[in-house]
């Protein structure tokens, strides 16, 4: 598995940003590659998707909290899958 680390950890010891991690799968549906990065929101989650081949699915990850699924069919169209939100009470 590859793992990419950009801009960790000091902004995020300063405060403000966030740690993300945007995760895509192999076809067997292991992890294949995880870029960590900080922000201010899940923006840069799409500037390194946009690098990805097409065809490939992934997840955006904000710390241990899964925020969306991503998938880039062959035609360059993106599809986004909301996280299933816990409704324990």
């Amino acid at each position: 598995m590859e793992n990419i680390y950009t801009n960790l950890p000091t902004s995020i010891a300063q405060g403000g940003r966030k740690a993300y991690q945007l995760m895509f799968f192999d076809h067997r549906g292991n992890a294949a590659k995880i870029v960590h990065f900080d922000s201010d929101d899940g923006h840069e989650a799409f500037a390194f998707a946009e690098r990805e081949t097409a065809g490939r699915t992934g997840e955006l990850w904000l710390d241990d909290e899964l925020v969306c699924g991503l998938v880039r069919d062959e035609d360059n169209v993106w599809s986004i899958r909301r996280a299933q939100v816990s409704q324990d009470i």
